[in-house]
């Protein structure tokens, strides 16, 4: 166990704060109690071990200035505001109450504030690096980035997307680290909304217990269930129709008011009302 300023600290296990010749003959450690900070400029590291014995390291290290730190909401999230967007609250389904973003989403920004007191940005100093969670993507496929420095503790963030980006993001999120010429790379944030596809639907007919919808994109239905959410079913399968669109059938809806969908890229939902 590390003791830094008697603050317990523990290794880092993602090792995301290092990179190349560093990651390999160095280790990171982050507190155990992540409200823990170094607020004096010199640095006493201390060593645990069993039995109760202790070594205190000789030498006096000097701190640093911290790395860009942004404040965010928990696992390092932050929720952006959505930008020339369909409204997320439409005729056919509701998805307002979900962090979610269609995939056709033109651009979406964010409103970053510095959680340091000792730390001012300086558009000179500074890039955003964007990646996609969970995935290896082409540079070129990542969205435009622009920001604007508001004052020296607010910057606002402006995620541009290109048509290409479609085909790779449905099911995940994008992420961004500041980097600062002066003081360092910042950790990776997450942007809160996931991306997802969203069907259109052209008509609903219910009889005799059975639910015909015609529309397109209704293979990115993942899950309906027919007594308001209580049991899950994959859907049937998906027909096409001639004129480029397609069918789904279902069967046992005794209540149409009952019948539910979950989206195959956000199935972490209470369950969509289809309302057309």
């Amino acid at each position: 166990m590390l003791i830094v300023n008697g603050k317990t600290a523990r290794p880092d296990p993602s090792q995301s704060r290092l990179s190349g010749k560093q990651a390999s003959e160095s280790k990171a450690f982050v507190f155990l109690n992540p409200n823990d900070k170094i607020l004096k400029k010199k640095i006493l590291i201390e060593m645990r071990m069993d039995a109760g014995r202790k070594y205190e390291y000789p030498k006096i290290f000097s701190a640093l200035p911290a790395r860009p730190t942004i404040q965010t909401e928990k696992n390092k999230e932050i929720e952006a505001i959505i930008l020339g967007s369909t409204n997320k609250k439409t005729g056919q389904f509701d998805l307002s109450k979900y962090p979610v973003a269609e995939v056709n989403t033109p651009e979406m920004t964010i409103a970053v504030k510095t959680a340091l007191t000792d730390y001012s940005f300086k558009t000179e100093n500074l890039k955003i690096e964007t990646r996609v969670e969970n995935g290896q993507v082409n540079r070129n496929l990542l969205p435009t980035v622009k920001l604007e420095v508001l004052d020296t503790a607010n910057l606002k963030i402006s995620f541009l997307f290109k048509e290409q980006t479609k085909r790779f993001i449905a099911g995940r999120r994008l992420q961004f680290r500041v980097l600062d010429q002066i003081r360092g790379d910042s950790d990776w944030y997450t942007i809160k909304q996931t991306f997802v596809r969203v069907p259109q639907i052209d008509s609903v007919t219910y009889a005799r217990e059975q639910c015909e919808i015609v529309g397109k994109g209704l293979d990115y239905i993942g899950q309906i269930s027919t007594d308001g959410g209580k049991v899950w079913r994959p859907p049937l399968r998906v027909q096409s129709t001639t004129d480029g669109k397609a069918i789904l059938i279902i069967k046992g809806v005794k209540d149409k008011k009952l019948l539910r969908i979950r989206l195959r890229d956000f199935p972490k939902m209470d369950g969509l009302e289809i309302k057309r």
